[in-house]
């Protein structure tokens, strides 16, 4: 009987339910192909989906059991309706490397701890600030970019989009600048980027190598002692020089809930967590969208027309966003394309049941975003480029978690 045959079984035997068998690659096809799992698990997701169906076993059904995820009602159960049944599990130790126990690695009391710190930098009252913060940077580089321009050099944008987006977020949270830090700052960034990788996880031998004198290793300790100097060299200086403005370092280093404070190792990997998740994520993210609207000159046209007709060619605030409607829709086609974060890992603490396949204690649980906004029943024509999709009438009866380019849950 196939794998695909004995997912559809759910017979009763002896007056007992049995749980249906998620369909899936053999164990031996699963190790076959666990080095193009490392090298290109997107894609790779996308073809096991299409081969096997929304719900994948990967691995041995005793030893090791991992479940691929990709119908919303089924994501929406593990990272929302039954969230506590699910921590963060092993296949976060690789951010752990970098993040500590950051927002995005933590959980528990800790997560919270962190959260109702920083949350109140976050409120609507600072909204129109960090606005002025991004226009005035934004307006800077274009100055940048009309000498440029008159050369005929060309821009690597990915480049200028990381460098745009870490000096406002460093300006923001923070109160410096990236002429301050970018020089060792930016290289250190970059390696971990390049050799952390959540994939990666999935290498039963990975804590070992990680311990290994090779040179990757060795530069990525040089890079996080560097992320670490920028870090406690903020807080030092934080703390010896308070400032009234309240951004993100001064509620990190100031008392939290009944007089609580945070320690510099935590408040190290909040701040490391918050530059590393906006940094990049953003930044390729308005990357990604320079392309597609390259790719798709009549989106780019409409653009265009209503930054002109909203703006009138004065530079924008806080206040206009409501208007923008389709610079919204574009900026969500493009998340739903190229997603922030392309997997999310969970791992069952207890026995659980997800539309009547049994999934045991210590199951690995596989979500992506990559793979779910690529999902054909959920989305029309889901590899074009088409904004309006996000449009009011069209997103109507839309499932929440068919779109979830951040992640979701409480644990987000």
């Amino acid at each position: 009987m196939t794998s695909a045959r004995r997912a559809d079984l759910d017979t009763v035997c002896g007056g007992m339910r049995i749980a249906r068998i998620a369909p899936g690659p053999s164990t031996l096809e699963f190790l076959r192909l666990l080095p193009t799992l490392l090298r290109d698990a997107p894609n790779l997701l996308l073809h096991y989906f299409a081969q096997y169906g929304d719900v994948v076993r990967l691995g041995h059904r005793r030893l090791w059991p991992v479940f691929l995820l990709n119908d919303p009602q089924h994501i929406k159960h593990v990272l929302q309706d039954n969230y506590m049944n699910y921590s963060k599990g092993s296949l976060y130790n690789e951010l752990r490397r970098m993040h500590g126990d950051g927002l995005v690695t933590a959980e528990g009391e800790e997560w919270h701890r962190q959260r109702r710190q920083t949350q109140p930098a976050f409120y609507s009252d600072h909204e129109p600030e960090f606005a002025r913060i991004i226009v005035e940077a934004t307006v800077n580089l274009l100055h940048e970019w009309d000498a440029v321009a008159e050369s005929g050099r060309a821009l690597d944008i990915r480049e200028e989009m990381r460098n745009l987006t870490l000096d406002i977020l460093l300006r923001s949270l923070f109160g410096t600048e990236l002429a301050v830090h970018g020089a060792t700052l930016c290289p250190a960034l970059d390696t971990a980027e390049q050799r952390i990788k959540p994939a990666s996880g999935f290498n039963p031998f990975r804590s070992l190598l990680n311990r290994l004198p090779t040179r990757g290793n060795l530069k990525l300790r040089k890079a996080l002692r560097n992320i670490d100097s920028f870090a406690y060299g903020l807080i030092d200086e934080r703390r010896r020089c308070p400032r009234q403005q309240e951004d993100v370092l001064s509620l990190l280093v100031g008392e939290g809930e009944k007089g609580a404070r945070l320690d510099d190792r935590q408040i190290r990997n909040a701040m490391v967590t918050l530059v590393d998740s906006g940094y990049d994520s953003t930044a390729n993210a308005i990357a990604w969208a320079w392309y597609l609207l390259s790719r798709n000159p009549v989106a780019a046209r409409k653009l265009y027309c209503e930054v002109r007709d909203v703006l009138g060619g004065r530079a924008p605030t806080f206040h206009d966003l409501p208007r923008m409607v389709y610079t919204r829709m574009v900026v969500q086609e493009t998340l739903r394309i190229y997603p922030s974060a392309w997997v999310i890992a969970r791992t069952a603490i207890a026995d659980d049941n997800i539309d009547g396949y049994h999934v045991p204690a210590k199951t690995v649980l596989i979500m992506s975003p990559y793979a779910a906004h690529r999902r054909a029943a959920s989305w029309e024509n889901p590899e074009g480029f088409d904004p309006e999709r996000f449009s009011r009438d069209r997103s109507q009866g839309r499932h929440p978690f068919s779109y979830f380019p951040f992640g979701g849950g409480p644990r987000l």
